[in-house]
């Protein structure tokens, strides 16, 4: 839903605000049909999604919008720097991947279930590049972003690997990223694309 720093905005009213864009998706979740139940298949994805709410919730993180098997979040607040919105967001992002590459799936191969993978994709968009305003009409309507950095949150989320976490380069150059924190991203033909990859376990000393 609307994110409540934002939530007093007109249905004709907009806004210039910063804003650390993630969105996280469930790995092959499509091919869940061809194994489980409609039930069980259910029960996999709202586990996940749940998870994803709690450790977001933990870290400032605002549940923008619930999307089949994925979620997208926005990490800002009007008070805070963008600084703490981005780090906050990494860090959300990293903890989770963490568990679900680990404790999780011990837990589902211990259950005869196949362990799942989530992908994630993060990019940070400054002032001037976000536009928040409503979409639709007053009765049906959602408050969200216009902005590069919003749709290129989905698009590096579906470029990520296996558990990982790709970063827009906005988020390189605010938080001024060390090169051990990072590697860059390739593409299958060898091409280095402008966006980089967060290596989980080096992350947590933003902690």
């Amino acid at each position: 839903g609307a994110h409540p720093d934002f939530s007093d905005l007109g249905q004709n009213q907009t806004i210039n605000h910063h804003c650390t864009n993630v969105f996280i998706d469930i790995k092959g979740s499509t091919k869940l049909i061809n194994k489980y139940s409609l039930p069980q298949i259910r029960l996999i994805k709202d586990s996940l999604l749940t998870l994803a709410i709690n450790v977001a919730n933990q870290f400032g993180g605002h549940v923008h919008r619930l999307q089949g098997d994925g979620i997208f979040l926005q990490f800002v607040k009007k008070n805070k720097t963008p600084n703490h919105s981005v780090i906050n967001a990494l860090n959300m992002t990293s903890l989770l991947t963490h568990f679900v590459a680990t404790e999780l799936s011990d837990l589902m191969r211990n259950n005869e279930i196949s362990p799942i993978k989530i992908r994630t994709g993060i990019d940070f968009g400054y002032k001037e590049d976000v536009l928040w305003s409503h979409y639709g009409l007053p009765d049906c309507s959602e408050l969200t972003t216009t902005s590069l950095h919003t749709d290129l949150a989905a698009k590096l989320q579906a470029m990520a690997g296996n558990n990982s976490i790709l970063i827009g380069d906005n988020v390189i150059r605010i938080l001024d990223l060390r090169e051990e924190y990072i590697k860059q991203f390739v593409d299958k033909t060898g091409k280095v694309i402008k966006h980089y990859e967060v290596n989980s376990t080096l992350v947590y000393p933003f902690f």
